[in-house]
């Protein structure tokens, strides 16, 4: 199984049959994930068909354990994006 990354997508969009310049194409991957955070963000859940959704996640605020002291500290609230993957052949 091999890894890609935004590089390979990007390429991956110029090769399509659209005469896409690589600049381009970084402009349509950069724009779809942008608005995918932007969503998220603002505490939408974006689904996309076929694909997966993204949610935002809340932690609250908790005490934890610094593994080198084992002196307890707090852990601030976090908030942070997930992504659930649709199901093969959905």
């Amino acid at each position: 199984m091999n890894r890609i990354n935004k590089s390979d997508l990007i390429e991956r969009v110029r090769n399509l049959p659209f005469g896409l310049s690589a600049t381009s194409a970084q402009t349509v991957i950069d724009t779809l994930l942008g608005a995918i955070q932007d969503e998220v963000a603002a505490g939408n859940t974006v689904t996309l068909r076929g694909f997966g959704t993204f949610i935002l996640r809340e932690r609250d605020a908790r005490i934890g354990r610094n593994p080198r002291t084992g002196a307890e500290m707090e852990i601030p609230a976090s908030s942070s994006m997930a992504f659930k993957a649709a199901k093969v052949g959905a």
